[in-house]
């Protein structure tokens, strides 16, 4: 997992993010296929070495783990938490943890694949462009970079945590008292993703490491819960936290909670989030 603003740090929960594992672990699986359909299915068991970036509770890492049976795999995540529960799950004697933040971390060079979901789209946008350059420099010649990002800013789940705090006269309100909470500079949000085309050109820019080829896709997936608190109960696991750790006790908490849900039974009445997904797999060149 990554954290989107370096002033203040906010530890992750694996019980709450994996509450919904199945939903939390499609990106790596989709990913993973992916790999197999451009590379053919040789390429991953023959991978050496993996750089999983934001690995989180090890859900991810247990994918790459059956795909990549031969490969030393080191994954990096900024929270303690998340890395005790991936230690915890015992994913294999190749599998190496680290600790490390994404805007810090110094790679080790010459990974084959450096894979990474659900993790940069928490950095800044200039940020995000500038660790994806340091990730693909990072490479060894022919290695591969594939990375899956959710994009769901503007999605009515993420308006509603916006429009929430910005209620006044609530329980909550000077706790986002001194937060800019427009759209695109809310400091408690994420940026967008943006298009797939500034990545590529990004890439493109490295004149010591230059690209062979670059794919990028949309999905869609669609999540159903049984009601409108699951929905709240998976946006907490991830997008929620940093709004809930500004907020200064759990009564107040749980009362931003009940309002938030409320608002989201207009868009969701049936209890179905719709979510955007960005992917690329960029390859260097030998």
């Amino acid at each position: 997992m990554a954290d989107s603003d370096n002033e203040r740090y906010h530890e992750w929960s694996p019980a709450e993010y994996m509450k919904y594992s199945n939903f939390r672990t499609q990106a790596a699986q989709g990913l993973i296929r992916r790999l197999a359909d451009q590379f053919g299915e040789d390429y991953l068991p023959n991978v050496n070495t993996v750089i999983e970036l934001g690995s989180g509770p090890g859900n991810s890492t247990a994918e790459l783990a059956r795909s990549c049976p031969n490969a030393r795999i080191i994954c990096v995540d900024r929270s303690d938490n998340m890395l005790v529960a991936a230690m915890e799950a015992n994913l294999g004697p190749n599998v190496e943890f680290v600790q490390g933040d994404l805007e810090h971390y110094i790679l080790e060079a010459g990974a084959d694949l450096i894979f990474s979901t659900n993790a940069l789209h928490w950095l800044r946008k200039d940020t995000r462009i500038e660790i994806l350059q340091r990730m693909f420099k990072s490479l060894c010649p022919g290695g591969v970079l594939a990375v899956h990002m959710p994009d769901n800013v503007r999605q009515p789940a993420h308006d509603e945590m916006r429009a929430t705090a910005r209620i006044t006269f609530m329980e909550w309100s000077d706790d986002f008292h001194d937060r800019e909470l427009r759209f695109f500079r809310e400091k408690l949000d994420v940026d967008p993703v943006g298009e797939a085309f500034i990545y590529h050109l990004a890439l493109k820019k490295l004149e010591d490491a230059p690209i062979m080829s670059f794919q990028h896709w949309i999905d869609f997936p669609q999540y159903r819960f049984a009601s409108t608190r699951d929905i709240v109960d998976w946006m907490k696991g991830a997008e929620l936290r940093p709004y809930l750790d500004e907020i200064s006790n759990d009564n107040i908490r749980e009362a931003y909670l009940s309002e938030y849900e409320s608002r989201l039974k207009a868009h969701y009445p049936t209890n179905t989030l719709l979510s955007t997904q960005k992917s690329f797999v960029a390859v260097r060149e030998m």
